[in-house]
């Protein structure tokens, strides 16, 4: 991956998790205790400063934040 940002003197990228509801019979969805909820967990790669998604790894909800 390569970015280029005119007149950014920093790039401040952010890893994160969250929750993403599916209905009916999704493949590689599972069920979620903390959100009480079927769906996917994705990871995602934001930048902080523009708030722009930059990737997303999608995962089965009942992959907790800590794995990969």
């Amino acid at each position: 991956m390569s970015f280029q940002h005119n007149h950014q003197s920093q790039f401040v990228v952010e890893i994160d998790s969250t929750h993403a509801d599916t209905f009916g019979k999704q493949e590689s969805s599972a069920d979620n205790a903390h959100y009480m909820a079927k769906g996917y967990h994705p990871q995602i790669l934001v930048d902080y400063q523009f708030r722009m998604l930059l990737d997303d790894l999608a995962r089965p909800d009942n992959i907790y934040t800590s794995k990969d």
